[in-house]
């Protein structure tokens, strides 16, 4: 939407650009010299892409803007540059989190779903030909572009979000320097010690959650009287929890060694 910005904005700058590149892209040109557009990029939260009808809305050519975009191709497009004398492959480059998708489609021909954990837990269903409906998109659904324009549907949380959280909450209670947790050595049994116990240890409330198919927001939810393991989260949800989780009870179970 930048350049829609600019569009409204500043026209006369508008006017003199030549071509409009997603970062990925940018990236590739300052080597290859070549403007090209990529379907995960464009297909990356850009409002751009028309997911029905497989093309760009078509608000991006009444505005003209489709004027400024390179035209597509494959993402497994290369250029051959001369760096310093020697001959180098050079890609287009690729979205983050597609780039991590694309090898098992490669690979694989059994229906799978991806979990990608970081900042944002997703799940992505490469397998789904159901276009989002409106509850999906209430819950945060979305879809991407796979690197041959095919949706790619995914499902997300703001798990790093809930994991920065619960540390500064733990870092705070027990006054420890938080740069220096991952210097420590960690139990080998710690997680199963947490994840058989009856309390639960943690809570989510900068998420929302669904339970029991009523959406609880973020200053309602309370934690169920149940174990961690045994949470309502279920699926691939409780596994990113556990995946970001994992690093939280090391630094607890570190800080309570230093108090004893």
């Amino acid at each position: 939407m930048q350049i829609y910005y600019i569009k409204k904005r500043y026209p006369f700058i508008f006017d003199k650009i030549a071509w409009s590149l997603h970062l990925p892209q940018y990236l590739s040109y300052y080597f290859t010299h070549h403007p090209i557009s990529e379907y995960t990029s464009i297909g990356c939260h850009t409002t751009l892409w028309n997911f029905q009808e497989n093309n760009y809305h078509q608000w991006v050519y009444e505005e003209k803007i489709v004027e400024k975009l390179p035209p597509i191709k494959a993402s497994n497009t290369r250029f051959e540059i001369n760096i310093l004398g020697s001959k180098i492959q050079t890609g287009i480059g690729i979205h983050d989190s597609s780039s991590a998708l694309y090898p098992y489609t490669l690979s694989s021909n059994e229906p799978y779903l991806l979990l990608s954990t970081g900042t944002w837990s997703i799940v992505f269903n490469p397998f789904s030909s159901v276009h989002l409906s409106k509850e999906e998109l209430g819950k945060d659904c979305l879809l991407f572009l796979q690197p041959d324009g095919k949706p790619v549907k995914a499902a997300r949380l703001f798990l790093g979000n809930a994991y920065q959280k619960q540390l500064e909450e733990i870092v705070e209670f027990f006054q420890y320097d938080v740069d220096h947790f991952e210097e420590e050595s960690i139990k080998d049994n710690l997680l199963e010690k947490f994840s058989a116990s009856d309390p639960i240890h943690f809570s989510f409330p900068s998420l929302k959650l669904a339970n029991n198919a009523k959406e609880a927001s973020p200053e309602s939810y309370t934690p169920p009287a149940k174990s961690f393991k045994s949470s309502p989260i279920t699926g691939a949800t409780s596994t990113a929890i556990t995946s970001s989780m994992f690093f939280i009870l090391a630094v607890w179970d570190i800080m309570e060694s230093r108090q004893a």
